[in-house]
C-alpha cells in the first residue's frame, strides 16, 4: 500500500476509534450515574425512616425520590 493510503487508513481508524470510544465512555457513565445514584436514594430512605421514624412513603416523599424510582427503593429495602 502507498504512504497516501496508509495516512487515509491511520486517520479514518483515528476518527472511528474516537467515535466508538466516545460512545461507550457516555454509555458507561451514564448507567454508572444511575446505579450511584440509585444506591444514594435506598441509602439516604432508610436513613429517613430510621432517623425520623417515617414510613416508606413519608421518607421518599420527604426525599422526593421520583415515581419511576421508588418500586426499585421497596424492593431494595424489602417494603
Amino acid at each position: 500500500m502507498c504512504n497516501l493510503s496508509e495516512g487515509i487508513v491511520d486517520r479514518v481508524t483515528e476518527r472511528v476509534t474516537a467515535r466508538v470510544t466516545d460512545e461507550v465512555t457516555e454509555r458507561v457513565t451514564k448507567s454508572v450515574t444511575k446505579s450511584v445514584t440509585k444506591q444514594k436514594t435506598i441509602e439516604d430512605v432508610r436513613n429517613v425512616m430510621v432517623n425520623l421514624r417515617l414510613d416508606i412513603n413519608q421518607a421518599m416523599d420527604a426525599l422526593n425520590v421520583p415515581t419511576e424510582m421508588r418500586a426499585d427503593v421497596r424492593k431494595a429495602l424489602g417494603k
